[in-house]
């Protein structure tokens, strides 16, 4: 059931979503786009997300009638605005879904896997803040799958604290070696002065309300929402 947060010293809240509120990624076609109206009561602007760096910055003066044909949305991989009307999203089914807000009213959202965190893709959203206007930066830490089930590969793991210069491995509950992703995006929302007002402890591979990738090669993807406070 979506989980309401109340970013308190802003005018921003954000929404996250599970399978209770049904598949909002861009394959569920109508059904999804009708899901996200009934949660927000208004259409969201998204990203053709693929795992990377990449920032969309919004222009609302350039930005054409929503929703926008998914063919036709931006290449990106975190959103940012200020003084937007309409929600922004990002999807996941194991990556973080992240969101962070001002109290200038600048905010944004992002999808990280461990691609994104190779990226910066959290030192990038919070950089395009700031360009904007943005101060003191607040975050949310949204649902991602956990080290107790991201196994990974000791060869790749040590690529990936390499490239992050941070160590973020971890053991399975099986007692294999995996990626903690969730500490690795708060390393680097640390590093970018981000100050963490929420971090959810669900685990997408876990948690059977929430959507798989990895556990069940699910298509469906739960998102997080961002708006301004009416």
């Amino acid at each position: 059931m979506a989980e309401l947060v109340d970013i308190n010293k802003t005018d921003i809240c954000f929404i996250l979503t599970d399978s209770i509120d049904g598949d909002l990624g861009h394959s569920s076609g109508q059904k999804g786009l009708e899901a996200r109206k009934k949660l927000t009561g208004s259409p969201w602007l998204t990203a053709n997300q693929v795992h990377g760096g990449e920032i969309y910055s919004v222009d609302p003066i350039l930005l054409p009638p929503l929703p926008i044909n998914p063919v036709d949305l931006k290449s990106a991989d975190g959103i940012v605005c200020g003084e937007f009307t309409h929600p922004i999203a990002v999807f996941g089914a194991d990556c973080g879904i992240l969101g962070f807000a001002s109290r200038e009213g600048i905010f944004g959202v992002a999808h990280c896997g461990w691609r994104g965190l190779v990226s910066n893709i959290v030192g990038n959203l919070a950089d395009s803040m700031r360009q904007l206007g943005a101060t003191d930066i607040y975050g949310v830490i949204g649902y991602s799958i956990g080290r107790c089930c991201y196994e990974f590969s000791s060869d790749d793991l040590k690529r990936i604290e390499i490239q992050i210069n941070a160590k973020v491995g971890g053991l399975t509950d099986q007692g294999k070696i995996s990626l903690d992703l969730k500490k690795a995006i708060e390393i680097q929302m640390s590093r970018a002065h981000v100050d963490i007002v929420y971090k959810s402890d669900r685990c997408t591979a876990c948690d059977q309300d929430l959507f798989s990738w990895r556990r069940d090669r699910a298509s469906e993807r739960q998102a997080i929402v961002g708006f301004l406070k009416s």
